[in-house]
């Protein structure tokens, strides 16, 4: 395990494992890694607290509860959080999928956000569609009974597109929203401002969305 170089309960924000010989990856995938045990993982963060992301490529949740349920077995000095993926394929969407059961079985083993994806599947350079997505994840049980935030990865000039109906939708008041990889924001200092302009008030946003917000079934 790596000496820590951070502060105590420091956050590994997103992070993937993968395991394809137990659970095989989708056979509609846009890449197709190495394999990536937690134990790896574990061996070289530097973070108490780690994040899991269910990544696009892969063939349903179980995987990530594998490893939640792993890491909280074996690393117990360690804090596991989980993200579940919102597939947009027919057929494969979660309400479809998952049953109340389900919601607290993840909910138990340690996910606490969905994921929407912009870039690899559905059509995530059209904001109606990106708007669809916010409010059907939104209803889910795991965001409406425990408090599960919706993370999503998406263009910048995406979050500029909807950030207006981020801030202002009624059924979005109380949902913490997370802009996945950094907004997709690139190192050029000529969009710092832009950055700034586009992301700023959601930022804000989360803050008063954390007052606001009851405690769910089921907190921590």
């Amino acid at each position: 395990m790596a000496e820590s170089i951070t502060p105590n309960n420091s956050w590994d924000s997103h992070v993937h494992c993968f395991n394809p010989a137990k659970h095989p990856f989708t056979p509609s995938r846009s890449y197709t890694p190495e394999a990536a045990p937690l134990s790896a993982l574990v061996a070289s963060t530097y973070a108490d607290r780690i994040m899991m992301v269910q990544a696009s490529i892969e063939d349903g949740p179980e995987n990530l509860i594998d490893n939640l349920n792993e890491g909280r077995a074996k690393y117990p000095e360690k804090l596991f959080r989980g993200t579940i993926f919102a597939d947009p394929e027919p057929g494969r969407a979660l309400e479809k999928l998952l049953g109340p059961d389900d919601f607290a079985r993840f909910h138990a083993a340690g996910v606490r956000s969905i994921r929407i994806h912009g870039s690899y599947g559905g059509n995530g350079d059209n904001a109606t569609w990106v708007r669809e997505q916010f409010r059907r994840a939104a209803q889910l049980e795991g965001v409406a009974r425990y408090g599960w935030s919706l993370s999503a990865q998406l263009s910048l000039r995406m979050w500029a597109a909807v950030a207006d109906f981020l801030l202002h939708d009624e059924e979005l008041r109380n949902v913490r929203i997370i802009a996945d990889h950094n907004g997709s924001v690139t190192p050029r200092r000529r969009v710092v401002s832009r950055v700034r302009r586009v992301l700023g008030p959601l930022i804000s946003r989360e803050a008063q969305c954390q007052d606001r917000r009851p405690a769910p079934a089921g907190a921590g």
